[in-house]
């Protein structure tokens, strides 16, 4: 169990997790994790938020579309860091901009062609077009290394859902 030196306060984010009526929290320290402690004013009452290396977590599900047919793509539940950040922006070789989110999953993508190294945006992945499954707009990429996998889709071609 982490001494509580470890645990520190952090403002109101998206990252937050509550429980309640928790008398005794057992955690699962086998694998890195940085522990906050939320007051909750005149309640006298706490929530514990555990945050994971390469994970990000969020106040609630939400649903990411394609926005030309409103297919389900993703939900923010699937967001992951990769190199650090959930959020990059690239350009490719033709100099055009691209900002996208990193996703573990996106069950409405599929991917097409041949998966390359050339350009790639993370060093030692091969990449593949991820295109919309329902009207092949082509939301981002399949990037695959070794060890992992995960989808970078253009935050412009998602909408809320």
């Amino acid at each position: 169990m982490p001494s509580w030196s470890s645990i520190r306060r952090k403002k109101l984010e998206r990252n937050i997790h509550e429980f309640a009526d928790v008398q005794e929290v057992q955690l699962d320290c086998s694998r890195a994790a940085s522990l906050f402690l939320r007051g909750e004013g005149e309640k006298r009452a706490a929530t514990l938020i555990v945050e994971r290396p390469g994970q990000k977590r969020f106040e609630k599900e939400q649903r990411l579309l394609c926005s030309l047919c409103r297919l389900i793509i993703t939900d923010e539940r699937q967001a992951l860091e990769v190199n650090g950040l959930h959020d990059h922006t690239f350009f490719n070789p033709a100099g055009l901009v691209f900002e996208i989110s990193c996703f573990a999953d996106a069950t409405g993508c599929r991917q097409e062609g041949v998966p390359s190294t050339h350009f790639s945006w993370f060093a030692e992945t091969s990449w593949q077009v991820a295109v919309c499954q329902s009207c092949d707009t082509h939301l981002g990429w399949f990037f695959q290394r070794r060890e992992r996998s995960f989808f970078g889709l253009i935050r412009n071609r998602l909408i809320n859902g």
